[in-house]
């Protein structure tokens, strides 16, 4: 069945010269829609819509039902959007037209009417006017929290929508400040991106394995994640689980070797507040190549959750191409990208001085240990237990500390600065920076 996909779309698109051949003309009640372009599958179209003695440019999206076609579109009239919805009926010769809860019957026809010229008086609206009278955007910006509030990224969204989200960069050393953004419409419409997600999977002859094991299938590994995690949220389903080997090959380019990275569009769909939603989330899924000896092996992966788009269940085709239109508006302002960028260099070189110093302070530390292994042996193993452990110890790169309330505890020694609470809890970092208080720093145990 042959369907003219009459509109979706956010932006308007120009007028269709008057002189391209049309595709399909349907024609009644002084309105006349003349379909002038078509993709190859008839699922976009655009044309023009002639009443009132005005021609008015349209673009549209149709969807197929077991007897007919709907379609849903934007057109516009004095540079103002406005929608409306078709309905092809089965007999593919008439159709039915729906602005603002009035209907209007076409019929197909063989050529374009004449168009009665336009009444100057009085002024004359067009027929039943429109779903929506005027689309207004308004820009919100997200603040980077970490640079004391600047404004760092902008988005373009309907006048109604609410917008929460903020920049902020991680506390460690890492120089990609991350993102946490998430709009809403009044039709339940979301946009929401999220932080990059960074998990680790330890394993070793001496201890049980610790971390989290990178999952096999993605798709699966989120829902339960999330069926887990957010109580708001029932009934969570994977639907479908597309890949994009294009797009995966033009990021390996940019990729270090060894890195195994695959790129996919998730589709789920869940329960929220009683209400059956469906939600395409896009994601990037990293894993990296094994750190560590043959005793101590680490695998470290991420996941990059680029973009989520969100709508009930039942309008979610006919919506989410608005909801992308106005995702894809998010960009960073000048100004602050480039304090970020510097701020990124600074960062980098920092971490280059400071791995160059670790590296020279685990040399310092392992030629120690064999100094002490040496005399040890030396004096006929007056201390073989205690070099045992230490050796183990250096295996596993921790090392004795003497705790606050005089006990000894064993933790890694990579870091500069250690300090405890005296509960049980540490803080490990290579600046010095209280986590508080009850925090006093503790040194290393002779």
């Amino acid at each position: 069945m042959k369907i003219l996909p009459l509109f979706t779309s956010l932006y308007l698109c120009c007028a269709v010269s008057a002189f391209a051949a049309p595709l399909y003309i349907f024609s009644g009640q002084g309105v006349t829609v003349v379909v002038l372009e078509a993709d190859k599958d008839e699922t976009h179209v655009s044309g023009e819509i002639r009443f009132g003695g005005g021609i008015h440019p349209f673009t549209a999206t149709v969807r197929e039902t077991e007897d007919a076609g709907t379609v849903d579109g934007h057109f516009t009239v004095d540079g103002v959007a406005k929608r409306f919805r078709a309905t092809l009926d089965e007999d593919e010769e008439t159709a039915s037209l729906s602005m603002e809860g009035k209907s209007y019957q076409l019929a197909a026809v063989d050529a374009v009417p004449e168009m009665k010229p336009r009444k100057e008086e009085p002024a004359q609206d067009p027929p039943g006017e429109s779903l929506q009278a005027a689309l207004r955007l308004k820009r919100v910006n997200f603040p980077d929290v970490s640079m004391g509030g600047v404004a760092a990224y902008s988005m373009l969204v309907p006048e109604s929508w609410n917008s929460q989200g903020k920049i902020e960069w991680p506390p460690v050393d890492d120089p990609y400040p991350q993102a946490s953004i998430q709009v809403k419409g009044p039709g339940r419409e979301k946009i929401t991106i999220l932080p990059a997600q960074h998990f680790s999977y330890l394993e070793s002859a001496n201890m049980p394995p610790q971390g989290n094991p990178s999952p096999q299938d993605i798709g699966q590994w989120l829902v339960a994640t999330i069926r887990r995690t957010n109580p708001a949220v029932s009934a969570v389903e994977l639907l479908s689980n597309k890949r994009h080997p294009e797009a995966e090959a033009n990021a390996r380019k940019n990729l270090n070797p060894g890195i195994e990275n695959t790129i996919h569009t998730l589709t789920i769909s869940y329960r929220e507040e009683g209400v059956a939603m469906m939600e395409e989330i896009h994601l990037s899924y990293a894993r990296y190549p094994p750190v560590g000896t043959q005793h101590v092996r680490s695998l470290n992966w991420s996941v990059f959750i680029v973009l989520c788009a969100a709508a009930p269940a039942d309008d979610f085709d006919r919506v989410k191409s608005q909801v992308y239109a106005y995702a894809n508006t998010l960009a960073p302002l000048p100004r602050w990208w480039n304090q970020m960028t510097q701020v990124r260099q600074q960062i980098i070189n920092l971490r280059g001085q400071r791995i160059a110093e670790e590296i020279r302070r685990r040399g310092e530390f392992y030629n120690d240990m064999s100094d002490r292994q040496h005399a040890a042996f030396m004096q006929r193993m007056r201390s073989d237990d205690e070099v045992q452990r230490r050796r183990i110890q250096g295996i596993r790169e921790v090392q004795d500390y003497q705790d606050s309330d005089g006990s000894r505890v064993e933790l890694p020694f990579h870091y500069k600065h250690v300090f405890s609470d005296g509960k049980g809890n540490y803080h490990l970092s290579n600046t010095y920076q209280k986590p508080g208080e009850s925090f006093q720093e503790i040194q290393a145990a002779e």
